[in-house]
């Protein structure tokens, strides 16, 4: 049975009623500068330029290991969403994430965390297998009131393969990857995904193209976090 894990896991595929953010990258210029969706190979490539390899976290330090992670990044400071989140109480993304993994709490917030790119390369991949990806871990907690993540697939023009999320608690997994399916009238649909810190995770390899998501801390505002003793012994139930 899933159904430990199932309750501390929320997926959302072809998400119809989702509208994409607003995505500024703020040093790039031109076709890069502002997202349109699915992201085209030059805004990328781009992307990748300024980018910069993903660590791990190990106790309190960041460490580069390609044996461990390969990606790269760009910090929240890199980037800025518009449209997205500004209203927590009224979006239905976190609306349907506090209903289901913290539905006593009256509101959470989205911290924009990373946005990250996991790159397929072909001759990494054949002589190293160690194109993009990252072996299983737990989500570090970056503040008082950080109870979950959640992640953006964001849809690429060139697509990609591999890179399934695998998603354990207790010896049940769950995998997750979008089949990035358009609407009827063709335009992109958005998955996302959210679940608790506690959970851990991987990302296989990935293996043709290049799998782009945008990483939240999904936070519990401050008014709200005497609830959280009682949030805490419901979320192990």
């Amino acid at each position: 049975s899933r159904e430990i894990i199932n309750v501390r896991v929320k997926e959302y595929t072809n998400d119809k009623n989702i509208e994409f953010p607003i995505v500024k990258i703020p040093s790039l210029r031109s076709i890069a500068r502002q997202l349109t969706f699915p992201i085209n190979d030059k805004s990328l490539s781009k992307i990748i330029e300024i980018s910069t390899e993903s660590p791990y976290v190990h106790g309190t330090e960041a460490k580069i290991d390609k044996e461990v992670r390969t990606g790269v990044e760009l910090s929240s400071k890199q980037f800025v969403l518009k449209n997205f989140f500004h209203n927590p109480r009224n979006n239905p993304i976190l609306e349907k994430i506090r209903l289901e993994l913290a539905g006593h709490i009256e509101c959470i917030i989205a911290v924009p965390y990373k946005f990250l790119v996991y790159e397929a390369g072909w001759l990494l991949y054949i002589f190293f297998n160690n194109c993009g990806f990252f072996k299983p871990h737990v989500e570090t907690k970056c503040q008082k009131g950080h109870f979950a993540t959640l992640l953006l697939s964001l849809p690429t023009e060139e697509g990609f393969e591999g890179g399934s999320l695998i998603l354990s608690f207790e010896g049940k997994n769950v995998e997750w990857n979008p089949s990035q399916e358009e609407k009827s009238d063709g335009e992109p649909l958005m998955d996302w995904l959210a679940f608790y810190t506690d959970i851990s995770y991987e990302i296989k390899t990935v293996t043709k193209g290049r799998r782009v998501m945008i990483a939240f801390n999904l936070i519990i505002p401050t008014e709200f976090q005497d609830d959280i003793k009682y949030f805490n012994a419901n979320a192990k139930k």
